[in-house]
């Protein structure tokens, strides 16, 4: 196990290389700003971390492939995983009826083809981390349906249009809660992550004593070779939540995150911090809305421009 003390951490967060900067920046920063005119994402986060990093991630044109691929691994199902950390009622992505409305969905109903033209390049942009690829002008319903629930999700919220200004954000944002995990196909377990991408407590690690964005203090695994950063978050000593970014494992370029409970099980919702406590925000989106490039339209902002406040 390799670590770093408080002395020498300024000293390597200089010479660290350009992944590990970036991710320092994106586990220790929180959001102050919102994709859209809503009110449910949390505000009010800071930073552990000075300004002057490079603010997006590093291009590469190879897809990094998973380093193990165990026959038996368990992945991530469909829906929405019951346990204690329930989002508020009010919140966009606590709709209950939003998977009934995606199973009672009439495609028959819907155009043959989408002129993507004219759309929206927020919608644009988040239609297409769903689908991992650029949309093209022309997307076809056949192609989403092949996508699975994540494929009708979108359809859901294209409607019968079929040169759609703008979608129905609310249900792209749903359809990320629900589907996203399943269709990429993540280990359902902290243990099954391990297995594919090895184990990260042999890494080299930094502490943060005092992470605001999640209050408690946090501990970062770094394996910039592979492109994988962990952050535990510690409550008392015992990790109470663990996230994982992936760099340069999809073909958008774009950034990956997960979220692991206590208990190892995947989840698709994490707490954030919301002035001196906690609220539950939806994963990855509460994530993404951070780290959007407004000027691309892409999920590489790792170090956004917000307004820090501690």
């Amino acid at each position: 196990m390799k670590t770093l003390s408080s002395k020498r951490r300024s000293d390597f967060v200089q010479a660290a290389p350009l992944g590990l900067v970036l991710v320092l920046a994106l586990f220790v920063v929180g959001c102050d700003q919102e994709l859209e005119p809503v009110t449910d994402v949390p505000f009010t986060f800071g930073s552990d971390i000075s300004e002057g990093a490079d603010t997006t991630a590093a291009s590469s044109d190879t897809i990094k492939e998973a380093p193990k691929n165990p026959p038996n691994l368990r992945k991530a199902k469909c829906g929405s995983p019951d346990h204690v950390l329930e989002l508020a009622s009010h919140l966009t992505e606590a709709d209950e009826a939003f998977v009934s409305r995606v199973a009672g969905l009439d495609v028959s109903a819907l155009p043959k083809y989408y002129d993507m033209t004219q759309l929206m390049d927020l919608d644009r942009s988040l239609i297409g981390y769903m689908l991992d690829e650029d949309v093209p002008d022309l997307l076809g319903k056949a192609e989403l349906l092949e996508r699975g629930l994540l494929g009708r999700s979108i359809l859901l919220a294209l409607g019968p249009n079929d040169t759609p200004v703008m979608a129905d954000y609310k249900e792209l944002r749903r359809g990320l809660y629900h589907y996203y995990n399943c269709s990429r196909g993540h280990p359902a377990t902290l243990d099954g992550f391990i297995s594919v991408y090895g184990d990260y407590t042999e890494w080299l690690y930094l502490d943060i004593a005092d992470s605001f964005p999640k209050i408690y203090p946090r501990r970062l695994w770094i394996n910039d070779d592979l492109g994988v950063y962990v952050a535990e978050t510690l409550r008392d000593g015992q990790v109470s939540e663990t996230e994982i970014l992936l760099s340069g494992y999809r073909q958008d370029g774009a950034l990956e995150f997960l979220a692991y409970l206590a208990n190892g099980e995947l989840t698709n919702r994490g707490e954030f911090r919301a002035g001196a406590g906690f609220v539950a925000g939806a994963a990855p989106y509460t994530c993404m809305s951070c780290h959007r490039d407004t000027e691309t339209g892409t999920y590489t902002k790792v170090f956004p421009d917000l307004t820090l406040n501690k």
